[in-house]
C-alpha cells in the first residue's frame, strides 16, 4: 500500500520550525510518513520539544532561560539508538533545566546566605579565552551595580561547571575574608575554595577555572569597590581545596552533578559542612538509585508538561519519535541476535571434524 505524502497542519509547522536547518527540514519532508526510517530520528533530534526562563532571586545569581530538544528527551529516556549519545551541548542543556529548580528548593534558612550561579557562568571554563575576555564581555551582559547585590556579603558561592563531558562544582566559603579593605580590618574567616568532581581530570580543570574564577570575583568586586571600600583581592586569604566523587557513566554525570547539588541545598546541613555531606553521599547505598531517579523525575516533568500543554507539533513528535526509537531498538536487538547465532555456526563449523577425515 502506498505510503500517504499528503500534509497535515501538524506535519506543516514542523517543516516551518525546521526551516532554519533546511536540509533538516528536506530530510523530514521526505521521511515524515515512515517510523521505520531511523533516518526520521536524525531529521527532528535538534527539534526544540521545551523551552523555560526564570528570573534572578535570593539565592539565584542571574536570570535563566533555556531549551531542551528531541535528542535531550532520548537521552532522558536512554534511547540511544542510531548512534546518539550524551554530548557536551545536550549535558549543559539538561543540568541547566533542572538548576534553578535544585537553587528554588535550597533550604529557606541558608537561602539569603547563598548565592547560585549559572551553569558555566560568564564562560569560566572556556579554553580559547587568554586574557579572559568572554569572562569580562559576559560578566557585563549579565551584571551591573543597580541590579547585583554585593556577592562578598554572602557566606556561600556555588558555581556548577560542565567541562568535557564531565561535572563539578565549586563551593567558595566566606568569600569576604580575601577582600582587602580601606579601614584595614580583616576577616577572622578564611576564605575556602572547594572545586568537586573527577579525579582523573580535576586538574585540567583547576588549570582553567581557578584563574577564571579568580578574575570573575575580581569584576563583582569593583561593583562594590567604592561604596564599600575594597581594595582589592589577597588571594593568599583564599585556600585551595580539592575533593572528589566517583566517575560515572558519560550518561549519568549530569544527574550526578545535580545529585550533588541537591545534597548540598535541599538539605538542613550548612554547605559549610561539605565534608560530611560528601561523606554520606560515599557512603549511602542508594546513591546511583537516587541519581538515576533524578533523570526519571526530570524525563517526567517534562513529557507531562508537553503532554498537556497546547502545542501540538511537541506532542506529535514525542509520541512519534519514541515509536520510532522502539522499531530501532527492537532492529538492533534482531540483528544483534542473527549475528550471535552466524557467529555461533561459524565456530561450530570450525571445530567440527571434515569428514573426509574419518
Amino acid at each position: 500500500m502506498p505510503i500517504d505524502r499528503s500534509y497535515t497542519d501538524v506535519e506543516k509547522e514542523i517543516i516551518k520550525r525546521l526551516a532554519g536547518t533546511p536540509g533538516l527540514a528536506r530530510l523530514y519532508d521526505a521521511v515524515r510518513k515512515d517510523e521505520n526510517n531511523p533516518s526520521l530520528l536524525h531529521a527532528v533530534a535538534e527539534f526544540v520539544m521545551h523551552d523555560y526562563q526564570s528570573a534572578s532571586g535570593t539565592n539565584i545569581g542571574q536570570p535563566y532561560e533555556g531549551i531542551l530538544t528531541i535528542s535531550d528527551i532520548r537521552c532522558m529516556h536512554q534511547d540511544f539508538e542510531e548512534g546518539l549519545n550524551m554530548s557536551q551541548q545536550m549535558a549543559e542543556r539538561l543540568l541547566l533545566f533542572r538548576l534553578v529548580e535544585v537553587y528554588e528548593r535550597q533550604i529557606e534558612t541558608y537561602k539569603a546566605e547563598t548565592l547560585c550561579f549559572k551553569l558555566n557562568t560568564c564562560s569560566i571554563t572556556e579554553t580559547n579565552d587568554p586574557r579572559f575576555a568572554k569572562v569580562e564581555t559576559e560578566f557585563e551582559e549579565n551584571f551591573d551595580f543597580e541590579e547585583t547585590e554585593d556577592i562578598f556579603t554572602k557566606k556561600y558561592l556555588i558555581f556548577p561547571n560542565f567541562l568535557d563531558l564531565f561535572g563539578y562544582v565549586t563551593l567558595v566559603i566566606n568569600p569576604g575574608a580575601a577582600l582587602k579593605q580601606k579601614n584595614g580590618k580583616y576577616s577572622q574567616d578564611k576564605c575556602i575554595m572547594v572545586h568537586i568532581g573527577n579525579e582523573d581530570q580535576m586538574y585540567r580543570y583547576l588549570d582553567r577555572v581557578i584563574p577564571r574564577i579568580e578574575k570573575l570575583l575580581d569584576l563583582f568586586l569593583g561593583l562594590h569597590a567604592d561604596e564599600k571600600g575594597y581594595l582589592g583581592m589577597d588571594k593568599s586569604q583564599i585556600k585551595q581545596e580539592i575533593r572528589y566523587f566517583d566517575t560515572l557513566h558519560r550518561t549519568d554525570r549530569p544527574y550526578q552533578v545535580i545529585h550533588l547539588l541537591e545534597k548540598f541545598l535541599v538539605t538542613e546541613k550548612p554547605l559549610n559542612d561539605f565534608e560530611a555531606i560528601l561523606e554520606e553521599i560515599k557512603k549511602n547505598p542508594r546513591t546511583l538509585h537516587q541519581i538515576d531517579g533524578i533523570r526519571i523525575e526530570m524525563l517526567t516533568t517534562v513529557e507531562l508538561a508537553i503532554r498537556e500543554g497546547k502545542d501540538e507539533p511537541r506532542k506529535h513528535l514525542l509520541e512519534t519519535v519514541r515509536r520510532a526509537g522502539e522499531i530501532s531498538r527492537q532492529k538492533r536487538i534482531q540483528r544483534e541476535r542473527e549475528e550471535a547465532i552466524a557467529a555461533e555456526r561459524r565456530q561450530l563449523k570450525r571445530f567440527r571434524p571434515d569428514e573426509n577425515d574419518m
